[in-house]
């Protein structure tokens, strides 16, 4: 892993909000980025707090629809700090995109194609694998499906890769603002959460 490969997740808190947003570089040990706290202040979805709890950033849902959603995140100030958009579209992998107020806009499609194809052959398995345990223990236990993503820019570097399997954040290029990326894994986390029982819903 590159040194200044930063990686971010949401870590688990028993009691609910607010989630601690941790990150660390390679290998060493992760700590506090923020913490999101959701309030129901009107205008304001989501805030973003420091490790004194100061708000450093706000998420507003500018749209909030279950096929096409927007969030804008603003610092403290108010002032824009990026749009981030999912688009679930029919029969077709869902796209996220991020637009920075300052940079290069970024685009991910949900799974990759190859894991999708395997996904859907083993369909039917999948349906009778989860259906029996679902009808005698009243248990999830489908196999999900693909969930990686890869943001890329317009020339398709890869910037931003989110690992299903690991529940968690690499960002491979320098310059993300933290908050942005703390607000990216908090979106993430309420718009497609894992399936298993960590479920990390907001």
């Amino acid at each position: 892993m590159p040194s200044s490969q930063w990686t971010y997740n949401l870590a688990t808190e028993p009691k609910g909000p607010p989630h601690k947003v941790s990150r660390r570089l390679g290998p060493d040990t992760g700590h506090t980025v923020g913490w999101l706290v959701r309030i129901m202040d009107p205008g304001s979805d989501f805030r973003i707090e420091d490790v004194d709890f100061k708000p450093i950033a706000h998420l507003t849902a500018e749209r909030d629809g279950k096929r096409h959603s927007v969030h804008r995140i603003d610092d403290e100030h108010g002032a824009l700090l990026a749009r981030i958009t999912r688009r679930r579209r029919r029969f077709r992998r869902t796209v996220w995109e991020i637009q920075p107020a300052a940079g290069p806009a970024v685009r991910a499609v949900r799974g990759r194609l190859v894991w999708w194809a395997v996904w859907l052959a083993y369909l039917p398995v999948n349906v009778l694998i989860g259906a029996i345990p679902a009808l005698l223990l009243d248990d999830d236990a489908w196999v999900g499906t693909p969930r990686r993503l890869i943001w890329r820019d317009s020339s398709h570097r890869a910037h931003i890769t989110y690992r299903g399997v690991a529940d968690e954040f690499q960002v491979h290029e320098e310059g993300w603002d933290p908050r942005l990326v703390s607000a990216l894994v908090g979106i993430h986390a309420l718009l497609d959460p894992p399936t298993d029982e960590n479920n990390r819903r907001m």
